[in-house]
């Protein structure tokens, strides 16, 4: 499974091409186009707003950042004395901080990491200071998975894949409240990544597509339209000059969509 692009605002690569697309007005099809230059850790990247690039490993248990010399330094793999699960997604705060979320999946599925022993109960969302402190800021899940801000950073949503759902977290100050549940579950598949565009449609795989939701007040979102892909899709990412082109990693294969959208910045 290919998984994790963070896209840089250049784009290289070789051509993929996707399948029929349902989203109306909102993509362009292009044909034989440039795959853009992807940077992934095990499981996810991210371009931090002002440093390097961090990521999520299942493979070290850690949050990590590429130094400019090429170099992965740890960020922090352990809350108090207990390693991580394995990290599986993350994005950046405006303040620099980094939340993530932490489900077991480099244990459970040693070929996604290197197995291993559960240190910490439960499964939660994370989120490293400035300072690097390290606080847990959910309850436990069972399996939270992709996340991505709101453009005005109050809400915090995140796919729960074991669950099916999407959930929408008001953000209070460096913590966060109760969920609410925006997306139920389905027969198609389960959400993965999540990516928001600045007019706040919410961007997520979810099985063979990408699906986009609006959010409708805090507690709901409406289906808009899908994506139809070939394979089963992981993660995607919002890249290129304008920011609206659309790079989707799936089953064994890096895919690229030119969007009508800007991607947004969290």
């Amino acid at each position: 499974m290919v998984r994790g692009p963070g896209v840089d605002r250049a784009g290289a690569g070789g051509p993929e091409r996707c399948g029929r697309q349902s989203v109306a007005g909102l993509v362009t099809r292009q044909r034989g186009a440039d795959v853009p230059r992807a940077v992934a850790s095990s499981e996810r990247a991210h371009p931090r707003p002002r440093g390097p690039v961090a990521g999520a490993s299942h493979g070290e248990r850690a949050v990590v950042r590429r130094e400019p010399d090429g170099r992965w330094q740890i960020v922090a793999d352990r809350f108090g004395s207990q390693q991580f699960n394995a990290p599986n997604d993350l994005v950046v705060a405006a303040d620099g901080a980094i939340w993530f979320t932490d489900p077991r999946y480099g244990i459970d599925r040693p070929e996604e990491g290197y197995g291993g022993e559960v240190e910490i109960p439960g499964c939660r969302i994370y989120r490293i200071a400035p300072d690097g402190d390290v606080a847990a800021v959910s309850a436990p899940m069972p399996a939270p998975n992709g996340l991505a801000f709101s453009g005005d950073q109050q809400v915090l949503y995140v796919a729960d894949s074991e669950q099916g759902l999407i959930l929408a977290f008001p953000v209070i100050g460096d913590r966060l409240g109760e969920p609410a549940e925006i997306v139920a579950p389905d027969e198609v598949g389960i959400p993965d990544g999540l990516r928001l565009d600045t007019d706040g449609r919410i961007w997520t795989s979810w099985g063979p597509q990408v699906r986009v939701y609006v959010p409708d007040g805090y507690d709901k979102a409406q289906f808009l339209g899908a994506i139809e892909l070939p394979q089963t899709v992981s993660n995607l990412a919002f890249g290129g000059p304008d920011k609206g082109t659309l790079a989707i990693t799936a089953t064994s294969g890096l895919h690229r969509v030119q969007t009508t959208v800007v991607g947004g910045g969290y």
